[in-house]
């Protein structure tokens, strides 16, 4: 998969067409450009009709140690932000709540059959 185009919606009034990218080729992964002056969502759905699919959401950049502010723990983010998606079902993530994950080139990558998660990303 190529580029997951972006939908603009922000000045949008009623029901608006996301421009969707289908289907992940076997092995490859999707990217996205991550805005972090706008509030974007990427939204996966998992058109396989019988078994669910987690996707990776993974910055090449993201460190392996953050220190969890206030918490006095750390967490690697370098394997990348999981979703885990119900067969039939989609998932919306806001990007800026995952923020620390997205630093570098961003890929999107399924497990199972890739070509079963289709994706959109919107502002």
């Amino acid at each position: 998969m190529a580029l997951i185009a972006q939908t603009d919606v922000s000045g949008a009034l009623g029901s608006v067409k996301l421009v969707w990218t289908e289907g992940f080729s076997e092995g490859a992964a999707g990217t996205l450009v991550y805005q972090p002056n706008e509030l974007q969502f990427l939204v996966l759905r998992n058109v396989d009709a019988a078994a669910p699919t987690t996707v990776t959401i993974k910055g090449a950049l993201a460190p392996a140690v953050y220190a969890v502010p206030g918490t006095g723990q750390t967490i690697d983010l370098s394997a990348g932000f999981a979703v885990t998606i119900p067969f039939g079902e989609s998932r919306h993530v806001c990007l800026r709540q995952i923020q620390r994950y997205l630093v570098g080139d961003i890929t999107v990558t399924a497990s199972g059959d890739p070509s079963n998660v289709d994706a959109a990303l919107f502002i």
